[in-house]
């Protein structure tokens, strides 16, 4: 019996129908700008796609997989077989040049480390008023930094608001 073949569908592809477009390291405005491709008529390879709609991940410009818009791209190929992708987590980025760490969501906690600038935490947690965010971890502990520190990368909205702890008991 001969064997039987079935067609591979070919891969999805973004072409470029507005310059520019930025590629970016994650799906959303606040991360950073890996490139800027200025070529109407590009075509690359769509890899994935965010779950809640609006980014295509693309693979490759300059050799780097990154996240573009949907506004500015035509589509060509069958969307249904490209994978589904959840955001990553927010980060955090300290752009102080040194920044306290806090077991909480004031000055009123203790300081747990002081790190530099370019130290990056995976985001957990905020406040509901966006003053502290909670990061991970430290010695396996979350821990908090304030916003005036820091830039976050991601969706910030897909971060849960938490409680804060209660502050500790005044010294005697």
């Amino acid at each position: 019996m001969p064997a039987t073949f079935t067609p591979v569908p070919p891969q999805p592809q973004a072409i470029i129908s507005v310059a520019p477009v930025n590629l970016r390291t994650g799906p959303d405005t606040s991360y950073p700008i890996l490139r800027t491709i200025n070529e109407v008529g590009a075509r690359f390879d769509i890899v994935g796609r965010l779950d809640t709609g609006g980014w295509w991940q693309i693979c490759c410009v300059n050799n780097e997989t990154g996240w573009i818009t949907e506004e500015g791209i035509d589509f060509a190929g069958d969307s249904a077989i490209v994978p589904t992708l959840s955001a990553p987590n927010p980060q955090a980025v300290v752009l102080a040049d040194r920044l306290n760490i806090r077991s909480g969501p004031s000055t009123d906690y203790p300081i747990v480390a002081l790190v530099e600038a370019g130290a990056i935490y995976d985001v957990i947690g905020r406040l509901n008023d966006g003053t502290w965010w909670q990061i991970c971890c430290l010695d396996d502990n979350p821990a908090w930094l304030i916003s005036e520190g820091v830039e976050i990368q991601g969706i910030q909205d897909l971060v849960p608001i938490v409680e804060a702890p209660p502050p500790p008991a005044p010294e005697e």
